[in-house]
């Protein structure tokens, strides 16, 4: 309902409204005219507060909020009287928030959204105090001059307060109250799918959030598709790609529509997914795991549930469909709910972790790596490359060597054109083991081919000598797979220096590089860290390192906690 300053109602006139919310909003609307949105409360955690003699405490950074921003008004009954809203307006002062003792609380905004980032951050810590207080011990208390440094900081932090937040909040709000027949929305017709991929088209979203639930067997080479799940905030869907006569052309214009951003969650595999159905990669794409990578330093590749609970607080259950059968229908409850909120948190993450490179000074760094990433060369495997995949041991005697190359080279080329596991062509294991059998000529080869690939032809044979003799004209070119002039005490040092400067720049070391990288760096047969946002980062210092290593000054300090913190005289630029 809406009623006016002076008490009437202009709308909603079959309702009553509360006279005692008429005198408290009424009254500091009238008064403060930069005010344009009140939020009065009663919660637990803030009647709780609003009755100690010391009020709120600045004991989290959710209460710095209101360091020395926060106003007090005495309980005098109900607000009845324009006295009591006089009385209100009076110890609001020029504040926008205000606990009243032994009542609830009033927060103002002079927009909707910088209230409600009040009410919010206020509930929190009350709710933070009473937690804190029930310990009963003593309590850590910042001094005046770092109080008043973080309130400063927390508000002066972004230039519209609440904005941010505010289409989150909502679209949760959303997510609560929307029937569960209509959260989301199975497609498996053509028609269906030709009108609702119209109708996104149509809404002209900036972004989507995209994921594909498939299965990779212990059979086939390639990767099965059985669903694509997409959500643009107000409608969220799945598309049964199992169901045969389904046209997913119209999917594949989405992927490809340059206006639209796809968001995923380590994209690689949807990708080759995808790429097995369109032979093209989606583009533009905004990947949340590299994103959440680039701005917080993580161990390892950080999974899709650590990041929606790191920055929403929502716990997904990723348990309950993890080692579905997807092939099968038809699909369960679970496994429709599972693939659904994979989008779903997926596309409010975007906005955050967009944010969050821009407040790290990152989204050139960021926009490089997805560049790279739509590169359609990186999901199509070459099979000359296919002896990186193999473990043995690369000292061996470069014949030896060779073999394995070329048994790779053909175990991959069956693999991709019979759709069929690589192990199902012939195992990894016999393939290194080639190096202790001291097996290197074309016709022993050939003898442990028959003996262990399965399913295999005369002309797949034929083609394994003809691979062979290719390799062999150019083994004294490909025998070079050790590191040259490879130092471990180098690798050592960088891999640490690495390490601590991730830690210290906020930036997750896997990102950045993996150990073969670093080692092919030092020894100039990769050069990944030498181009782009990782030289910046950290290919200078291997540089520097590598030409000029007595100017480089390593001291390992050891600290308080027994850890070594590893330091340097060289200066890098953290930011793009």
């Amino acid at each position: 309902m809406r009623v006016s300053l002076d008490g009437n109602v202009i709308e909603g006139t079959e309702y009553q409204y509360n006279k005692t919310g008429y005198i408290i909003h009424g009254f500091v609307y009238q008064a403060r005219k930069d005010i344009q949105a009140i939020f009065h409360l009663h919660t637990p955690s803030i009647v709780a507060v609003s009755s100690l003699k010391d009020g709120l405490l600045p004991i989290s950074q959710w209460a710095l909020h209101f360091y020395n921003k926060i106003s007090y008004h005495n309980y005098n009954s109900l607000a009845l009287s324009n006295t009591e809203g006089k009385r209100l307006i009076a110890d609001l002062k020029e504040n926008f928030v205000m606990l009243m003792r032994n009542h609830g609380s009033i927060t103002c905004g002079r927009t909707i959204q910088e209230a409600m980032f009040y009410t919010y951050h206020l509930e929190r810590a009350c709710k933070t105090q009473c937690l804190t207080l029930a310990m009963n011990r003593e309590l850590s208390i910042p001094s005046e001059e770092i109080c008043s440094k973080a309130v400063k900081d927390l508000l002066s932090f972004e230039s519209n307060l609440g904005e941010r937040d505010w289409h989150a909040w909502v679209r949760l709000i959303k997510k609560k109250v929307e029937p569960p027949s209509e959260k989301y929305m199975l497609i498996s017709t053509t028609s269906e799918l030709e009108d609702t991929c119209e109708e996104l088209i149509a809404k002209k979203p900036k972004f989507i959030a995209v994921d594909t639930e498939f299965i990779r067997n212990n059979l086939t080479y390639y990767p099965k598709l059985s669903l694509i799940q997409i959500s643009y905030g107000e409608k969220s869907f799945i598309v049964d790609a199992l169901v045969p006569e389904i046209d997913l052309s119209f999917i594949k214009k989405i992927m490809l529509n340059q206006v639209i951003t796809k968001v995923f969650h380590s994209c690689r595999q949807d990708i080759e997914s995808l790429l097995t159905v369109f032979k093209c990669v989606p583009t533009p794409i905004f990947d949340t795991q590299v994103a959440a990578m680039f701005c917080h330093y993580y161990h390892d590749f950080i999974g899709y549930s650590k990041v929606v609970e790191q920055y929403q607080g929502i716990a997904l259950d990723k348990i309950k469909a993890k080692n579905s059968d997807w092939l099968r229908r038809p699909l369960s409850e679970d496994q429709l709910d599972y693939a659904i909120n994979d989008v779903v948190h997926l596309y409010d993450l975007y906005q955050i972790l967009c944010n969050k490179l821009e407040e790290n000074n990152r989204m050139c760094w960021f926009q490089e790596e997805m560049e790279s990433i739509v590169n359609i060369n990186k999901y199509l495997h070459s099979p000359k490359d296919a002896w990186k995949r193999i473990k043995f041991n690369y000292e061996a005697n470069p014949r030896l060597v060779l073999t394995v190359k070329a048994v790779s080279e053909w175990q991959e080329t069956l693999a991709q054109r019979y759709n069929m596991n690589r192990n199902k062509v012939i195992n990894n294991v016999v393939i290194a083991g080639f190096i202790e059998k001291n097996v290197e000529h074309v016709d022993e080869i050939l003898d442990d081919l028959k003996r262990n690939a399965k399913n295999i032809k005369d002309a797949d044979l034929l083609e394994f000598v003809n691979i062979f003799n290719e390799n062999e004209k150019n083994w004294m070119q490909q025998n070079s797979i050790l590191p040259n002039n490879y130092d471990k005490s180098v690798f050592d040092i960088l891999s640490i220096i690495l390490d601590s400067k991730c830690k210290e720049s906020n930036i997750s070391r896997k990102l950045v590089s993996s150990k073969d990288e670093l080692t092919g760096s030092i020894s100039g047969q990769i050069d990944k860290l030498f181009k782009g946002w990782r030289y910046d980062f950290f290919g200078r210092s291997i540089e520097l390192f590598l030409n000029t290593s007595s100017k480089f000054e390593i001291s390992a300090v050891k600290s308080a906690n027994n850890t070594t913190k590893i330091r340097s005289n060289l200066v890098e630029n953290n930011r793009c």
